[in-house]
């Protein structure tokens, strides 16, 4: 039960706690009656305890063997007595946890499967008896849960019908007792719902009157409950979204008051239980916000103050949990953030170490999944920017070396494409510059952007005085050959 990495292994335990000694702890079919249905019931719920465990600990084989079992002993149950709507229930409870492990792993298909067999249990029941809320309330949840799946898989059409099934349960649910806090707060988690695809959509307008709808509901709950935590945070995470939705309208001062709002919240919230790792999260995450619009608002000191703080934060949840891939990645963006602050103050030796940081965690974190897609153009960026630092710094070699890197790992990215083609350039060799650069025009979808971006590169080595002849020829051919600035 102690593993050698010190920790408990908290499946195991639950096991012995719960006398689930057998293999599996699936009881045999000649075993199970009806007159120790109850106990075997226990036992199965055991195993979905068990399953959650393995969950937190990101043991997504173990907790998909509990589920499987749980949801066998369910079925098994259910043999015995079909019409037992208690047990119906247990068993759409396994299809969805079984569905939520692996929309974990990214099986889309199969999660929606599962979503679906759960989905078929709910509309029984919900039909069976159209008065009882409980299960009219899981039918919606099985709607939210389908449609996320959608949403994930860019069906937006699928997604929003989802949503609005959801939804029209929620309302009605809500309208029949205004006082049950639990519909109220379902409600407004439908109206957050529909705003993400909304926002998908880039209805910007939509998307502010769905997430307006939520902040009022959790406004008033609140107001109802001020100690009530979970309602907090709700009204943070309002606050916030309707913050980046001004940030796309170009509202920088009204995004910059929404999360000001929001990491009112988040730090009374912090500082209430400073061991509550989600809140200190949280606090990290409006830092981020904020100093996003300070950079907006041409702030780079400020910016830098706010993403510093930030990153505090998220060194202490990464050195509290080395394993805990979220805090790390977490880690990784606040060095990302940084580094590109401190390129843009000048501060490039900063900036630099900064990048480095932000690739020594992200090698780490998915260095078992070396030739995932995520893994790769992630990886590139830092790698990237170090390259068109050294390039700049007149180090013509070392960035060669990093944009190379880039380019290995993101080879659809023009921008590593374009740089890669500097670097040869700058150290004479013009044949493999031009062919890079033509693939660079090949892989550009917008090519008013890469030539905008390939000017600027050609006019600032021209400034500094490097191999002017060569990039004013450079500017002039893309200019002549790609068709730039020519009206239709």
């Amino acid at each position: 039960m102690i593993r050698q990495d010190g920790r408990i292994d908290m499946p195991d335990l639950y096991r012995v706690g719960f006398g689930l000694g057998r293999k599996g702890g699936v009881v045999p079919k000649s075993e199970l009656s009806a007159t120790n249905a109850g106990s075997m019931r226990n036992i199965a719920m055991n195993h979905l305890r068990i399953g959650d465990v393995c969950v937190r600990q990101g043991d997504l084989p173990g907790a998909m063997a509990a589920y499987q079992d749980a949801k066998k002993m369910m079925e098994r149950l259910i043999g015995l007595d079909p019409k037992n709507t208690e047990w119906q229930r247990d068993l759409s409870v396994s299809h969805n946890k079984i569905a939520d492990v692996l929309k974990k792993k990214g099986d889309l298909s199969l999660a929606m499967a599962s979503y679906l067999e759960a989905m078929e249990i709910c509309k029984r029941l919900a039909e069976l008896d159209p008065k009882n809320t409980e299960w009219q309330r899981d039918l919606s949840v099985s709607h939210e849960r389908i449609a996320d799946v959608f949403l994930q898989k860019s069906d937006l059409s699928l997604a929003m019908a989802s949503y609005f099934e959801a939804m029209e349960i929620c309302k009605r649910l809500a309208d029949l007792d205004p006082t049950n806090t639990e519909w109220q707060r379902d409600l407004s988690v439908s109206h957050e719902k529909i705003g993400d695809v909304l926002l998908k959509k880039d209805d910007l307008d939509g998307v502010l009157a769905s997430y307006h709808e939520a902040m009022a509901i959790r406004k008033r709950l609140t107001e109802l409950d001020p100690k009530n935590t979970e309602w907090q945070r709700d009204l943070a995470v309002s606050h916030n979204k309707i913050g980046d939705v001004l940030l796309k309208k170009d509202d920088p001062d009204g995004a910059l008051a929404s999360y000001h709002e929001a990491m009112v919240i988040s730090k009374r919230l912090a500082e209430l239980d400073p061991t509550n790792t989600e809140w200190q999260r949280d606090l990290s995450v409006s830092h981020n916000k904020i100093g996003e619009v300070l950079l907006k608002k041409d702030d780079p000191d400020k910016a830098l103050a706010s993403y510093l703080e930030a990153m505090a934060i998220c060194k202490r949840l990464a050195d509290l949990d080395p394993t805990n891939t979220e805090w790390q990645r977490d880690l990784a963006v606040s060095h990302h953030k940084i580094g590109n602050v401190l390129m843009i103050k000048g501060d490039l030796d900063r900036a630099i170490h900064n990048y480095q940081q932000e690739i020594a965690i992200i090698e780490q974190v998915f260095n078992p999944f070396p030739n995932q897609k995520p893994f790769s153009f992630h990886l590139s960026i830092p790698y990237g920017k170090i390259g068109r630092i050294l390039l700049q710094q007149g180090k013509f070699a070392e960035g060669q070396k990093n944009t190379r890197k880039a380019h290995e790992l993101a080879p659809e990215m023009w921008d590593w494409t374009v740089d890669l083609g500097h670097a040869h350039l700058l150290q004479g060799d013009e044949k493999t510059a031009y062919t890079l650069y033509r693939e660079a025009v090949s892989l550009a979808q917008n090519e008013s952007q890469l030539e905008t971006i390939l000017m600027m590169d050609c006019q600032r080595f021209i400034n500094k005085g490097w191999k002017v002849t060569e990039f004013q020829q450079v500017m002039a051919w893309f200019a002549k050959e790609c068709r730039f600035n020519q009206k239709p």
